[in-house]
Order: structure tokens, then sequence, then C-alpha cells
């Protein structure tokens, strides 16, 4: 690669236009990477709601109105002359989400010869997948407290429990036929429900006849994981998430094997979706690079017949 003849002295830091070379090419070659490497590893965010759009040019509140199931009426020649229709404001008792943009995150990295990184593929990669994993491993982490503090002791959703059936916290076959039944009970579209798993409990699951056979006649056992998804159990998708807790936050003692999460229980946002800032540091002769992202997430659900929209399977 050749550097633009006019290009400032590179030592001097600072940002350039797009064709100033060295100082402007920083980050946008390190953005992109980054970027690619964080979505490449959420797990949580494919389970939710992304609203980020409502908070692309400002703001860092974002109020969702719950709509409970709306009613219906029969109209007649005589309640249609004489007689209003009846309306209903089910926002008033459903409530609503609040999601806050309070979280921002970054990883940062000092690089001493950074036009050597920059040459090399390889080397580029090896910061740009660390930052980006980096990332995406602290967003999916607070998204999955976020379920379990709602799940735990005095949590908004708290005794929302579905019997995994196996001992220390593994899903076994009359555990499957108890996630079902709960699911379909609530939505009974199973396509809406998906089951996420930890290491331990997805490694039990290869006891369970039914997600054996689903891998083998579905995603395959040679398929590759994306976005944490390995297999179907039920007709509902199965994610595996390093991130997932293996008990309560608060009550310890309570073992989990995951959750049964509907697709509407997460809802999340960016205010700063990842990006990439540089600085050259003349005393040490580096260049900073940090990538950093800010967001915030809520859970959706109640503890009423018909609203629940996340389990935790013991």
């Amino acid at each position: 690669m050749a550097f633009d003849g006019n290009a400032g002295n590179f030592l001097s830091g600072g940002y350039g236009d797009a064709s100033s070379g060295l100082d402007a090419f920083v980050p946008e070659i390190w953005g992109q990477a980054v970027q690619e490497s964080f979505d490449k590893k959420l797990v949580m965010t494919g389970l939710g709601t992304d609203w980020s759009s409502l908070v692309a040019t400002s703001g860092d509140y974002i109020r969702l109105p719950l709509v409970e199931d709306m009613g219906t009426g029969t109209a007649t020649d005589a309640n249609t002359l004489d007689t209003a229709i009846s309306y209903s404001d089910n926002t008033a008792s459903a409530g609503q989400v609040a999601i806050t943009i309070n979280q921002h995150s970054y990883s940062a990295a000092m690089v001493e010869d950074l036009a050597q990184v920059q040459s090399s593929y390889d080397l580029l990669s090896i910061f740009t997948e660390r930052m980006g994993t980096a990332l995406a491993l602290k967003v999916d982490d607070y998204l999955e407290d976020l379920i379990n503090t709602a799940l735990d002791d005095s949590g908004s959703l708290d005794g929302l429990t579905v019997d995994g059936g196996g001992t220390a916290a593994a899903i076994d076959q009359t555990g499957l036929a108890n996630m079902i039944e709960t699911a379909v009970t609530e939505d009974a579209d199973i396509n809406n429900w998906s089951v996420v798993v930890h290491p331990t409990s997805y490694g039990k699951l290869f006891l369970v006849d039914e997600f054996i056979t689903g891998n083998q006649s579905g995603l395959g056992a040679n398929a590759p994981v994306q976005n944490g998804l390995v297999g179907q159990l039920g007709g509902m998708n199965v994610i595996l998430s390093n991130n997932l807790q293996t008990s309560f936050t608060n009550s310890g003692s309570v073992n989990i094997a995951g959750y049964l999460m509907h697709k509407s229980a997460l809802h999340y946002a960016y205010s700063i979706r990842p990006r990439v800032q540089t600085q050259y540091d003349i005393d040490h002769l580096s260049t900073k690079i940090v990538a950093d992202v800010a967001y915030g997430g809520a859970i959706k659900g109640s503890t009423t017949a018909g609203e629940k929209t996340v389990f935790a399977i013991i």
C-alpha cells in the first residue's frame, strides 16, 4: 500500500479527512473491523428488539407502551346510529417499558507500531477481533443480568420458573414437555420462543433424544455456530451463551439451566454503536486506540397469565 505523499507527519496524531493518510485511515478501517467482530459475537441481542432508531439523533430514554390484548364488539344499526362504540384504554392498565441508555463500555489498546499492524490483515484482526468480542460480551452480560435480576427474589418477574426435569439444573425429556406446555399456554406459536442455556446445561442436552435428532436432521453437527444458535428443541431455537449465569444473582443456592424466552421479552437500544477513536501519544511513541459503545435495555413481562414472556429453567 502506498501512502499519500502529501500526508502530514503521522507522529503529529489527530484526525484528518479520508485522503490525508494514516491518521484518518485508522478509525475507518478499525471501526468497521470492530463492528463486524462485535456483531458476530453478540448472542442476547438476537433474542430481543432493537429500538436504537429512537435515539439515533439524541436522547437517552425510551418509553414503550405495553398494549394488552385488544377487545372486540358487535356493531349494529341501532348502536351505530344511537350509541357510540366503546373504546378501551389498554395502555393505562398495562403500563410501559422504559429503556434508559445508562451503560457505556470500552475496550482500549496502545499500539507501538501501528503502521505495521495495519499493513497485515492477520495482525489487525488480532486487535479488532478481541476489541469487538470484549464489547459484545459486555453487552451480553448486561442484558443477561437484566433477565436474571427480574426473575430473582423480589424481581419484577419473581417466581416465573419452569421445571427442566433434570437434576442439577439440566433439561430432560420430562422437562422438555413442561417447557413446551408452559410456552404454548402463553403463546401457541412455538416459533416465538427460544431456549437459552449455559455450557453445562448445553452439554447435558445431548442426553435428550429430541435435541440429538434435531441436530442431525436440522442444523447438523458440523454447522457453524452463529450468534449462539446451536440447534432446536421441541421446535424452539436453542441458544448457547457463555455469559449465562448458572444460578440467580441474589439467590445463589437456586441453580438454573437457562431461560425460556419469548421474542417480546427483551428490549434494548444503542445511542452509540461500536466506534473507534485514536490519539497518538508522543510520550510513549504509540497510538492509543479506544472502541466504545453506549446502550441500555429493559425486560417486558408480567406474572399475569397470558402476559408471561420469560421463565427460569430450574
